[in-house]
């Protein structure tokens, strides 16, 4: 792919739409990386790099006649102003590229016969949340007391009863063509062994058609002894552990009811299981690192890269920070991890260079917008007809039942005012309907004209103002989304352009992984 422009969509791929669907806004973002500059263009979904010129005079490009251009920007740009209007207009008139915001139509969610499909054959996950005990106290956990709106740790755990409802129902409404998962969630799902025997069991023998359907349970690994660990390999349950990194990092967060830490105990499960069981470590052991920037981010990233922890697939998340109350990040601490932060960008594009060893998995994980969310974008104008941000239909792809069979859209989402059935009644189309028209209504409203919503993953749960449903809230969020997703644009086009020429050919590389989505979509 040519180092002048990150992406070359043909004008071929740009279907025009009729001019009285335009609202009057142009959506883009100039970026700057390396000394040089760039465009991200809204109505294309494509990033080039632009001449400097271009760079100076865009915003005005559209909002003076070409009179007011020339008199404001020609003395200072010579030559490279009628260069930069000419590639400015071939952008335009060639490329298909800065045309007016196309007026979405985000409707088709609402289909009540489509919501009926789904809910009678469609879904595809449920999360069970058998207990809301913990047996640590992880000061940022979410239910740990320090977060406005949210439910602290309780005595309330799943009965077989509600467990086996729900797991019918779930099961009745799936389709037997399409992968299948069920997780157990918590609190602490291990404090309810006899549940979690009973619920594999049970889905092993009433359902057999169906294996295997992927169980996964979210653990802090503490719980894990060898009878427990035997079950999960022998009936091949998957297995999502906490690890934040080292002791002196997983300590200062992640501790047991008593204050002591729980890293010591969570390693060593972890080394039993690469001992008995390698090849189940591999295949259905995970690790989530959670960070937090109070934290020095190279001390944790060495730590996950140690061998202890080779070949198991390793997520990081970051603390959530709205809500929570007395949590504080210096700008000292800040700087430091923008400063971690370049110093494994250097390694990654070393380790490109010279085959060095790094952890490149964790730097994807790590860099998830960029890999993933940036490289992964459809390049092409976007139907009129569109889906309303990131969300999904509440409820069907992380169905959460809580403790009492209460339906929710999933796991992170469960206030009053999103619930969505319960074990005992079904669903409740009308509420699944009412949130969707939510976030429909609102994007009618705020999407139209954002510059970033191709981009956007925002969901229903956006709207959650602790345990209230707010629009304030969530034009909050996409403030934060704004400014996030134009993070990962930047680092994007610094990897492109820091990456050699022969990158493409190298495994994990940014070239490598655009090539590979590319001749994926290609093929079909």
């Amino acid at each position: 792919m040519p180092k002048t422009r990150i992406e070359y969509p043909p004008a071929s791929a740009y279907v025009h739409a009729p001019e009285d669907i335009f609202v009057s806004a142009i959506g883009y973002q100039l970026l700057e990386a390396e000394g040089r500059y760039y465009l991200y263009d809204t109505s294309t979904n494509a990033i080039i790099r632009v001449p400097a010129a271009v760079h100076a005079i865009l915003a005005d490009y559209f909002r003076l006649d070409l009179c007011e251009l020339r008199s404001r920007h020609e003395a200072s740009l010579g030559a490279g102003f009628n260069a930069a209007i000419t590639f400015i207009e071939e952008l335009i008139h060639e490329s298909g590229m800065l045309a007016p915001f196309q007026r979405k139509d985000f409707s088709a969610i609402l289909d009540r016969t489509i919501l009926e499909q789904v809910f009678s054959s469609k879904l595809t996950g449920l999360i069970l949340g058998v207990t809301e005990q913990c047996n640590l106290r992880c000061n940022y956990c979410i239910y740990s007391g320090h977060y406005s709106g949210e439910r602290r740790h309780a005595n309330r755990h799943m009965s077989w009863d509600v467990a086996r409802q729900s797991i019918d129902f779930f099961m009745q409404r799936t389709n037997r063509d399409v992968e299948t998962n069920i997780m157990l969630y918590g609190g602490e799902p291990f404090l309810c062994m006899d549940l979690i025997e009973s619920c594999v069991k049970y889905l092993r023998s009433e359902f057999p058609e169906r294996q295997p359907v992927q169980f996964n349970i979210a653990t802090n690994g503490t719980l894990l002894d060898e009878k427990t660990i035997d079950f999960l390999a022998n009936f091949d349950v998957g297995i999502t552990i906490s690890l934040d990194g080292p002791p002196s990092v997983h300590d200062s967060n992640r501790v047991f009811v008593n204050g002591s830490g729980s890293h010591a105990c969570v390693m060593n499960n972890l080394r039993y299981l690469r001992s008995a069981y390698p090849q189940y470590l591999h295949r259905r052991v995970a690790v989530t690192a959670t960070f937090d920037h109070n934290e020095d981010l190279l001390e944790v990233f060495d730590f996950l890269s140690s061998a202890d922890l080779q070949d198991v697939n390793i997520r990081f998340n970051s603390v959530k920070t709205t809500d929570f109350e007395g949590y504080y990040v210096s700008q000292e601490q800040r700087t430091r991890h923008e400063k971690r932060i370049d110093e494994l960008v250097e390694h990654h594009v070393r380790s490109v260079e010279t085959s060095e060893s790094f952890n490149h998995h964790l730097f994807e994980s790590l860099f998830r917008d960029v890999f993933i969310n940036i490289a992964g974008r459809n390049i092409g104008y976007a139907p009129i007809a569109t889906h309303p941000n990131g969300t999904c239909i509440p409820g069907y792809n992380r169905m959460f039942v809580d403790a009492e069979g209460v339906f929710y859209p999933c796991e992170k989402f469960h206030i009053p005012e999103a619930r969505i059935g319960d074990c005992h009644n079904g669903f409740d189309l009308d509420r699944i309907q009412a949130l969707l028209g939510r976030m429909v209504d609102f994007c009618d409203e705020q999407c139209q004209s954002c510059w970033a919503y191709r981009l956007c993953s925002h969901c229903v749960m956006h709207f959650n103002d602790c345990g209230y449903i707010s629009n304030a809230r969530k034009r909050e969020r996409c403030d934060t989304e704004r400014k996030r997703f134009r993070r990962a644009l930047e680092r994007f086009v610094q990897l492109w352009e820091q990456e050699p020429q022969d990158a493409v050919n190298v495994p994990h590389s940014l070239h490598a992984t655009v090539k590979t989505i590319q001749s994926a979509r290609d093929a079909v």
